[in-house]
């Protein structure tokens, strides 16, 4: 009788090492396309200020969620991929 191999039903530790294997080969792309988001996400908290810019203020206010949404994402992934989580936890504390 042929052996069945054994399924884990969720492989954390192969997904977190795939994730973490290509944060770090493409760092300075993730980093530098985080900082771009990061300016953009500034630049549309100053439009919604902007008086002049009022009409826009509901593509802002998506604009602003979505980006929003994508910081949270990136953050919570990081952090489910963390080796550490406390560690993780401190260094975005620095």
């Amino acid at each position: 009788m042929a052996r069945v191999p054994r399924v884990r039903p969720f492989e954390v530790a192969g997904v977190r090492g795939r994730f973490n294997r290509f944060v770090e080969r493409h760092e300075v792309a993730w980093e530098l396309g985080m900082a771009l988001l990061a300016v953009v996400y500034v630049a549309v908290g100053f439009a919604l200020d902007d008086p002049a810019l009022q009409p826009m203020a509901a593509t802002l206010e998506t604009a602003e969620l979505i980006l929003t949404v994508v910081f949270l994402t990136e953050f919570t992934s990081r952090l489910g991929a963390a080796t550490n989580r406390m560690t993780y936890l401190r260094g975005q504390l620095d």
